[in-house]
C-alpha cells in the first residue's frame, strides 16, 4: 500500500505540544534530512527554512517542533531540497497530515529520493486554464483546470480515463488554494503511473464557487450542479481533450461536501459517472436524508451503478461523520454492492490523513477508481493495482 508509513503515539495534553520526526534512511555522510511543512516551525514551506534532523544511528534521524494543540499541518521529508522528497514504496512521499492531540512521534521509512529513484522524475504535466466557464443552470461562473498526462504522446488516436474533482482551486496549485495547500493530487497520479499502477490521466479540476454549501449538497441547486458537470462542462471537455468519455473511464472526486457531491452525482447518473470517491462525505446532510434516498430500493437496483470508494479519518469532523458513512456503507451492502470490487470503505488510523492534502486516501482512491480490472491485487479489503516485479 503505497502511504506514508506513520506511527502516532500520543501522550498528554497541553495546549502547546511536542511533535517529533523520527526517519528511516539511507543518507551519504554531509547530506541533511529534513521536514518541511505548513507551519513556521517546519518552514512554512519554505525549503530553506525547513526542520533539519539529527542523525542518531546509521539510518535513524530525529528532530522535535512544538505546535499548538488539535491544529493540522502537513509536511513532506526531503534531502535538503524540494528537488530530493523522499520515496515511500516506490512512489514520491505524498503530503501528509498530522492534528497532534498530545505529544505525537510521528515515524517514516524512507526507501530513497526522488532524484535518485526511477519514475519519480518531477511532474510534466501540462495545466490548461479554461477560465471562468459560465452555466445556464447556475448562478456564477466558476474556474476550471484541466490537467493533462505527462506521459501523453503524440498519436491522436491515444485517450485517457477522466476524473472530475470538486473544490478544484485546491486540487494542484497552493496559489489558488482556499485553504493554503494543496491536495498535490497531480503529483501523487503522476507517481502512481510512473510506479506502473495507473494508466495516465485527464483531471479536471472545478472551482467551487460562493453557492458551494447549496451546489454540493441534496437540493435544486445541487441537481443544477450535477447536471452542468454532465451535460456543459464534460461535452467540452470531451471535444476538446484527448478523453475517453465513456462511464466505466469516467470518475468523480471530492472531499467533505465536495464528497457528498461526488456521491450524488453517481448515484443519480452512473450511465455517465462510473466511479466515486468520496472522502469524509457529508452523509449527515440535511437529517440523513441521503441515507434515506440510499434506502429507496427502486433507485438502488438501478442498472448500470456506479462503484464507490468511501473514506472517513479520525479527526472531530470525521467522528461526528464516520458513523453516518458506515451507515450509508451498510446500505449499499444491502442493495448488493460487494465490498473489495464495487465499494470500498476506509477508515484511517492516522488523524488528518483522510484530508485530500495528507495523498494517503488520495493514493488509495485512485488506484480503486482507476487500477485495471485485470491487473488488481487486493490489501485490506482495498484493490490496488500491482507493479511489476
Amino acid at each position: 500500500m503505497i502511504v506514508p508509513m506513520l506511527a502516532l503515539a500520543v501522550v498528554g495534553a497541553l495546549d502547546s505540544v511536542t511533535v517529533t520526526f523520527r526517519v528511516d534512511a539511507a543518507v551519504p555522510d554531509g547530506m541533511p534530512v529534513c521536514v518541511v511543512g505548513s507551519i513556521p516551525s517546519l518552514g512554512g514551506w519554505d525549503d530553506g527554512r525547513a526542520l533539519a534532523l539529527t542523525r542518531v544511528g546509521p539510518r535513524e534521524w530525529e528532530g522535535s517542533v512544538r505546535t499548538a494543540k488539535e491544529v493540522p499541518f502537513s509536511f513532506i521529508v526531503i534531502r535538503g531540497d524540494w528537488a530530493k522528497e523522499a520515496v515511500v514504496e516506490g512512489v514520491r512521499f505524498p503530503e501528509a497530515w498530522c492534528e497532534a492531540l498530545g505529544d505525537t512521534l510521528l515515524s517514516v521509512k524512507v526507501d530513497g529520493w526522488e532524484d535518485e529513484w526511477p519514475g519519480t522524475a518531477p511532474v510534466r504535466a501540462e495545466v490548461v486554464h479554461l477560465g471562468k466557464v459560465a452555466s445556464l443552470l447556475l448562478p456564477v461562473p466558476r474556474d476550471v483546470w484541466v490537467l493533462l498526462p505527462s506521459s501523453r504522446g503524440n498519436d491522436p488516436s491515444e485517450r485517457y480515463p477522466v476524473l472530475y474533482v470538486h473544490d478544484g482551486q485546491d486540487a494542484f496549485d497552493a496559489r489558488h488554494s482556499s485553504t493554503g495547500s494543496e491536495w498535490r493530487l497531480d503529483e501523487i497520479a503522476d507517481s502512481l503511473h510512473h510506479a506502473g499502477i495507473l494508466p495516465p490521466l485527464i483531471i479536471v479540476a472545478v472551482g467551487a464557487s460562493p453557492h458551494r454549501a447549496f451546489e454540493f449538497a441534496d437540493t435544486t441547486l445541487g441537481e443544477a450542479y450535477v447536471r452542468f458537470l454532465l451535460h456543459e462542462l464534460k461535452p467540452r471537455v470531451d471535444s476538446l481533450f484527448p478523453t475517453m468519455p465513456e462511464r466505466e473511464h469516467t470518475a468523480t472526486m471530492g472531499c467533505a461536501l465536495g464528497g457528498l457531491i461526488s456521491f450524488l452525482g453517481a448515484w443519480w447518473h452512473p450511465d455517465v459517472l462510473g466511479h466515486a470517491a468520496c472522502m469524509s462525505p457529508f452523509m449527515i446532510w440535511g437529517d440523513d436524508k441521503v441515507l434515506r434516498t440510499i434506502g429507496d430500493t427502486s433507485m438502488a437496483q438501478a442498472r448500470p451503478r456506479a462503484r464507490f470508494y468511501l473514506s472517513t479519518g479520525e479527526t472531530l469532523v470525521d467522528s461526528v461523520l464516520t458513523p453516518s458513512v458506515a451507515a450509508a456503507c451498510s446500505a449499499l451492502v444491502t442493495h448488493g454492492w460487494v465490498q473489495g470490487s464495487d465499494l470500498v470503505y476506509e477508515e484511517s488510523p492516522v488523524p488528518g490523513s483522510n484530508s485530500p492534502g495528507g495523498g494517503t486516501t488520495i493514493a488509495s482512491a485512485l488506484r480503486f477508481l482507476f487500477a485495471a480490472a485485470d491487473d488488481v491485487t487486493r490489501e485490506n479489503g482495498v484493490e490496488y493495482g500491482k507493479t511489476d516485479d
